[in-house]
């Protein structure tokens, strides 16, 4: 009976399937955490190269430009950003790592719902598993008693 139980659990069920599915969702989520980790940060690098050179091109322009007053060369600064091809780079580069990112964060949000859906399954397995081995035990129960009763009325 117990071999006819497990196999139903097993095959019909998916007891283990269920289970193999989250405990292999839960290594990809760590992996994937681990990319977005290093993601974010290559990310924060090239917005803090960006700075880096903003400001090391606002320093030639006042260099060449010391005659301009403040919003002239506000004015110059805005126009030299965009014509720079070392923050053009910069900025398709950022562009890049923002869209990898997203794409981790994306991938981590589906994996963490199906993720949910294989716990939830397993509980919902768990509850029915319970209530079989307790239909079991009170037949069990049944059974020696009615078996007693039996006994008890051939004594009689």
């Amino acid at each position: 009976m117990a071999a006819k139980a497990i196999s139903y659990a097993e095959v019909n069920l998916g007891v283990h399937t269920v289970f193999y599915q989250a405990e292999r969702l839960s290594g990809e989520l760590q992996d994937l955490n681990s990319q977005l980790t290093l993601e974010q940060k290559n990310r924060r690098l090239i917005s803090e190269s960006i700075l880096d050179r903003e400001a090391d091109l606002l320093g030639e322009l006042r260099g060449i430009h010391s005659e301009l007053s403040a919003t002239a060369l506000d004015g110059r600064f805005k126009i030299e950003k965009r014509k720079d091809p070392e923050l053009q780079k910069l900025r398709s580069d950022l562009a890049g790592a923002q869209w990898t990112v997203d794409w981790y964060e994306n991938e981590i949000r589906s994996k963490e719902s199906a993720q949910r859906v294989f716990v939830a399954r397993m509980h919902q397995l768990g509850g029915y598993l319970t209530f079989l081995a307790a239909a079991k035990q009170l037949s069990q129960e049944e059974s020696v008693e009615s078996g007693k009763s039996v006994e008890s009325g051939d004594q009689s």
